[in-house]
């Protein structure tokens, strides 16, 4: 396989559905053997796939939209206070590290233990198109340059008055970028 000589435990595999899940399986089952941090992400119609497969026993970190989490989940993203949602959502994957982009409501993350919130920025959407995939380049990147993967409890302040402190906020602020596009990434 041609991609094992990038793989190694510094590495990040990461397995987006612009590729078809059997390649994206055989990609974190390579990952897992080199020692890489595994990130996937799913639609909803590749739910049942990724069940039945095990596809989610390869992955460390799964990036979800709010409907793609609601079909993993078997429920629907709650309106109101989300915490009962996501602690079904976390139930469903355990051992995983997930990432949940809300939209205007900023995204959710857990990071095995707890949720953390990192609310939306207030910016002139354009379009939110590839928004989801902004924000996990930016916490990715966030990851790489050795950011803690979520804050740590809450803050008075908004990210726009204070240093980041998590690469879910580092993912917040890049998508609160992309959405003042017009253009997709």
């Amino acid at each position: 396989d041609l991609v094992e000589r990038w793989l190694s435990p510094t590495a990040m595999a990461l397995a987006a559905p612009e590729v078809p899940l059997p390649v994206r399986r055989h990609l974190l089952r390579r990952a897992t053997e080199r020692g890489a941090l595994r990130v996937a992400s799913l639609t909803t119609a590749e739910r049942g796939e990724a069940l039945a497969t095990g596809f989610l026993s390869l992955v460390d970190l799964l990036a979800l939209n709010e409907d793609e989490a609601a079909g993993l989940a078997g429920a629907p993203f709650p309106d109101g206070a989300p915490e009962p949602f996501l602690l079904r959502l976390s139930g469903v994957v355990p051992g995983v590290r997930l990432v949940v982009t809300a939209g205007a409501r900023g995204a959710f993350a857990f990071d095995g233990t707890a949720w953390a919130h990192a609310p939306a920025l207030p910016v002139a959407v354009v379009s939110t198109a590839g928004a989801g995939d902004a924000l996990l380049g930016g916490l990715l990147a966030g990851l790489a340059v050795g950011l803690p993967f979520a804050p740590v409890g809450s803050s008075p302040q908004s990210l726009a008055e204070r240093p980041l402190s998590s690469a879910l906020e580092l993912g917040a602020l890049v998508a609160a970028f992309k959405v003042t596009s017009p253009h997709t990434i």
